[in-house]
């Protein structure tokens, strides 16, 4: 799936009655988290912040709580200890309808078929990483979900092929997980798995890792 976001990246914050839904887009990955508030926001409508102005506002920002971030009609304002940041506003020409974009993606019922994130997932990326294509170009790893009988979990498959020689890995996965098939960049599906997501959903479409009031999801590869 192409997502047709490739060279843009930014952060989507519409706020929602005593929350702030904050949406980080790539091309590839959406990133959804929910910010739980004491009161409603004084913000209404969409807000969408460059990547670069949110990449420096972490690392300004981190540990200070006296840290502000004031929004205007245009512009956005951050005021620390470590300095001031200042930012124009993203205007988008044709906004991505970002609820809709996840009701589409995400199942009604990802709980109920979402497996624990297994510890081995992470051995079996670096792998996949390894032999990714010398000349640049990433390797996709064919991931096929399936059920050996006998077995009390499902199978992971994970191919990766290059001209640098050929992986084949398997993980095990709650048996509630649908079998599936479907080709994904092992690169994304490492950062899912370094931010610590507990939970992970294959499904045709994307790969979705959650946890707490967080989702993020990989798309996959069109065969």
């Amino acid at each position: 799936m192409d997502l047709g976001l490739d060279k843009v990246t930014s952060v989507n914050w519409a706020p929602a009655i005593f929350s702030l839904d904050f949406f980080a887009i790539n091309g590839i990955t959406i990133t959804h988290v929910v910010v739980k508030l004491e009161k409603p926001p004084a913000l209404s409508g969409r807000i969408v912040l460059s990547a670069p102005f949110c990449e420096q506002l972490v690392k300004l920002a981190a540990g200070d709580e006296e840290a502000t971030l004031i929004i205007g009609e245009d512009y956005s304002l951050l005021t620390c200890q470590a300095g001031t940041l200042f930012g124009k506003l993203i205007v988008a020409d044709r906004p991505l309808e970002f609820y809709k974009l996840l009701d589409e993606m995400v199942p009604k019922n990802i709980k109920k078929k979402s497996s624990l994130m297994p510890k081995r997932l992470s051995f079996v990326l670096d792998r996949a990483l390894v032999i990714s294509d010398p000349a640049g170009e990433r390797v996709h790893s064919k991931v096929s979900i399936f059920h050996e009988k006998g077995n009390v979990k499902k199978t992971g498959s994970f191919i990766s092929e290059s001209i640098k020689g050929k992986v084949d890995d398997t993980v095990k996965l709650e048996r509630k997980h649908p079998d599936v098939k479907l080709f994904v960049d092992p690169h994304w599906l490492k950062v899912g798995y370094a931010s610590k997501f507990k939970k992970v959903l294959f499904t045709e479409a994307c790969v979705i890792m959650t946890k707490k009031n967080q989702k993020y999801l990989i798309a996959s590869k069109s065969t």
